[in-house]
C-alpha cells in the first residue's frame, strides 16, 4: 500500500499516452485503406507515422529508465518480468491468431493450434507482435546492463558512447555484415534502453533540462517533418528520428506533474495500468471499428485519433472486467 502514495505520476502519463499513440499509429494504414485515398499524396500520414512510431521507443526508454536503477538479477527476470509479458501475450496472441485463422477460410481446430503453435515460435502470429520479443530479449540482458551502470559512476556514459559508436558505424558501413546487422537489430534498441536509464536519473532533474528538453523537441521535429515533406530516404535521417524520437521521451519527464487531482491521477493510473494488454488486444477491434459508416464522414487527418481513442477505450472495459472477474493476469 505504500508503494501506490509515493507512485510517481509522471511515468503512468508517459505510459498512458504512449499506448494511445502506438494504437494510432496501427490505425493510420486501416483509415487510409478505408478511404480509397492514395497514401503516398498525404504528406500528413508520413509525418503521422514517424510521430506515432515515437512511442514504441518511449516505451522501451521508460523500461530502461525504471528496470535498470533497480536491483534486476536473472531469477527476478524468469519469475516476474517474464511471467508478466508471456501470460498475457499467450492468451491475447491465441485469441488474435484463432480469430485471423478461422476469418480466412481455416477448416479445423487442430490446424489452427499447430500453425500457432509454429508461429508464436518464429514471431509470426502478428506483425505488431514483435515488441513483445525485442522487450524480453531486453529483459534477458537487464541484470547484465545494471551490473555495468550501477558499478561505477560514469559507466552508463561510456556505454551509451559505445552503442552509439557502432550504430554509426553500421550506417558508415552498411555491407558489412556484423555491424549492419547489429545496427538494425540490436543497437538501436539497446541505446533507447539505456539512455532511458541515463536521462531518467542524471539528466532530468538538472536545472537547464526542462528548457533543453523543449527546444530539442521543437528543433528535431521540425527537421523530421521537413525531410519527410523532402521525401528523403529512411537511412538518410536515421540518426536524425532517433534523436527525435528521444526528445519526446525527454520532454515528457521536463512537462508532465508528478502529481494531480484524484480523478486525473485515477483515469492515467489505470490506462496506465492496463497499456500492455491494450497493447495486446487491439488490433482485434481496429478492423471492426474502422468499417463503421460513421468514419468515413470523418477528416481523413483525425480519423487515426478517432479509431485509437474507440479501440483504446473497448479494450480497457474489457480488460477491466476481465481483472474484476479475477483474470488479472492476462489483462495487465
Amino acid at each position: 500500500m505504500t508503494k501506490t502514495t509515493d507512485r510517481n505520476l509522471k511515468y503512468d502519463i508517459i505510459r498512458a499516452v504512449a499506448i494511445f499513440f502506438v494504437v494510432c499509429g496501427h490505425s493510420i494504414g486501416p483509415v487510409v485503406d478505408i478511404s480509397n485515398q492514395q497514401a503516398a499524396g498525404f504528406d500528413w500520414i508520413k509525418i503521422y507515422f514517424t510521430f506515432t512510431g515515437a512511442f514504441v521507443p518511449v516505451f522501451v526508454m521508460l523500461s530502461g529508465g525504471l528496470l535498470l536503477s533497480r536491483q534486476e538479477t536473472f531469477s527476478k527476470v524468469f519469475k516476474h518480468r517474464f511471467k508478466r509479458v508471456i501470460i498475457p501475450f499467450f492468451f491475447w496472441s491465441f485469441i488474435v491468431y484463432t480469430s485471423s485463422f478461422f476469418y480466412h477460410g481455416g477448416h479445423s481446430f487442430l490446424q489452427c493450434l499447430t500453425g500457432y503453435t509454429h508461429d508464436i515460435f518464429v514471431g509470426d502470429v502478428h506483425e505488431v507482435y514483435w515488441f513483445v520479443y525485442m522487450i524480453l530479449a531486453l529483459y534477458l540482458v537487464t541484470p547484465f546492463l545494471c551490473t555495468i551502470v550501477q558499478s561505477k559512476e560514469k559507466n552508463d556514459i561510456y556505454l551509451l558512447l559505445f552503442i552509439v559508436a557502432v550504430l554509426i558505424a553500421g550506417k558508415c558501413f552498411p555491407r558489412f555484415i556484423p555491424l549492419s546487422w547489429w545496427h538494425n537489430q540490436i543497437s538501436t534498441w539497446l541505446l533507447f534502453f539505456v539512455v532511458g536509464h541515463y536521462i531518467a536519473n542524471k539528466l532530468q532533474y538538472r536545472s537547464w533540462f526542462k528548457v533543453a528538453s523543449i527546444i530539442g523537441f521543437i528543433v528535431l521535429w521540425a527537421i523530421c517533418c521537413y525531410l519527410d515533406i523532402m521525401h528523403l530516404e529512411e537511412g538518410v535521417y536515421d540518426l536524425i528520428r532517433i534523436m527525435a524520437f528521444i526528445s519526446v521521451y525527454c520532454l515528457f519527464l521536463a512537462i508532465a506533474p508528478q502529481k494531480c487531482n484524484p480523478t486525473v491521477t485515477n483515469g492515467v493510473s489505470c490506462l496506465s495500468k492496463y497499456s500492455y494488454g491494450i497493447y495486446l488486444s487491439h488490433i482485434m477491434f481496429i478492423p471492426f471499428f474502422v468499417k463503421l459508416p460513421v468514419f468515413k464522414t470523418i477528416p481523413l487527418c483525425v480519423s487515426p485519433l478517432c479509431l485509437a481513442f474507440c479501440a483504446v477505450m473497448t479494450c480497457l472495459i474489457i480488460l477491466l472486467i476481465l481483472d474484476k472477474i479475477g483474470l488479472g493476469k492476462i489483462s495487465r
